[in-house]
């Protein structure tokens, strides 16, 4: 099958609701609704084969969704949709920032680490054979002193841009609690809600490889909805020949330490990435964050639903519910982008099959840069 790569950018057009597992908090009774600071790929992929399905009918979109407990999917299965990169970021003066590796300040060892317990989100693998051996926070050490690692996003020259002043956010009242509050007492009975406006002149971009029968005019400048609160995106469209790592050049991009250990490799993520515990065993050492994963199980085609109904979660080995019932996926826990792992080069071809896997990294999922010393 003829493919070719069109570089896709979203600019949102007013403040943005992305929301996640963890909208409302790790669980109990919170009012506190928080949004991502950017899409998941799995959103992503959805908003692809609605523009292909506006244009293209069905062929366009395909027949299955993107279902992590589908076995070895057919990424065919998503019409004219072949691939996709894993998400970045573009600035008005047309360069392109990924988030920064979690090793970018190390200095003379690839692990100069200070046992903390300050974040329970941050782990490191202690180098054990057991894969039950993660501890909480890494801080990074420089020679002026403790330095936690900075949250920020880096184009291949190396600029470094922090995330606040790229995702700039906003916090305001949703609806009421209820109808019965009054007077004094009716600012308390609020929702909270925070979401993010993109710093001017910044885009989310992604490559997408699509069927030679896609037409670049018919996608470009097209405006869609997306998110919780329906934020309208602009669309823009550009022919793309380069690959996403001939525009990040990995030679170039990331921190690469020169006391990496003989016959190992380091790998950066540059997308979140889902790994089976098993998987870690091919890991002897890594930095690395947690972040909660969920998407909804849509259906096409003689099994879609006719109209919207109950929303139910999604139990491991359940195919489905009913005809008219949407399903949430089963929650994983996948390692954040940026996050840095150490592989014994025989375990590498083991570690690679894993993060290879369908159909993680046919939307984006499960990509990385390999680094030797």
């Amino acid at each position: 099958m003829t493919k070719k790569t069109f570089l896709i950018t979203l600019t949102p057009l007013d403040p943005y609701f992305f929301g996640s597992e963890n909208t409302h908090g790790d669980g109990g009774a919170n009012y506190f609704a928080r949004s991502n600071r950017w899409p998941q790929q799995s959103t992503l992929c959805g908003v692809m084969r609605h523009l292909l399905y506006e244009h293209y009918g069905d062929p366009g979109r395909g027949t299955h969704s993107f279902t992590p407990e589908a076995i070895d999917p057919l990424l065919d299965n998503y019409g004219y949709l072949l691939g996709l990169s894993p998400l970045f970021l573009q600035r008005g003066d047309g360069s392109f920032f990924l988030r920064q590796s979690f090793n970018r300040f190390a200095d003379s060892e690839p692990w100069p680490l200070v046992q903390s317990q300050e974040n329970d989100e941050t782990f490191f693998l202690t180098g054990q054979e057991s894969v039950d051996n993660w501890r909480s926070l890494p801080i990074w050490t420089k020679p002026e002193g403790k330095k936690a690692a900075i949250d920020a996003w880096v184009n291949q020259t190396g600029e470094e841009v922090p995330s606040e002043q790229i995702f700039r956010q906003l916090t305001r009242p949703g609806i009421t609690k209820g109808s019965n509050t009054k007077g004094n007492n009716r600012e308390k009975a609020f929702y909270k809600q925070s979401s993010y406006r993109l710093a001017e002149g910044w885009s989310f971009a992604v490559l997408a490889e699509f069927d030679e029968a896609v037409v670049l005019d018919t996608l470009r400048g097209t405006c869609l909805p997306m998110g919780g609160e329906k934020t309208v995106f602009i669309i823009g469209v550009e022919e793309e020949s380069r690959t996403f790592k001939e525009i990040f050049q990995p030679e170039k991009f990331f921190y690469q330490s020169s006391s990496l250990p003989e016959k190992h490799t380091l790998l950066v993520l540059t997308s979140d990435a889902f790994l089976e515990l098993t998987d870690l065993a091919q890991v002897v050492s890594g930095v690395t964050e947690i972040v909660d994963f969920r998407c909804l199980n849509t259906r096409t085609g003689a099994n879609a639903p006719e109209h919207f109904g109950p929303l139910h979660r999604l139990l491991p080995g359940e195919s489905g519910f009913g005809k008219n019932y949407l399903a949430k996926s089963s929650k994983y826990n996948l390692l954040e982008r940026g996050s840095v792992l150490i592989c014994a080069d025989h375990d590498l071809p083991k570690l690679k099959v894993a993060l290879g896997r369908a159909p993680w990294h046919g939307i984006g999922f499960n990509h990385y840069f390999t680094y030797t010393a």
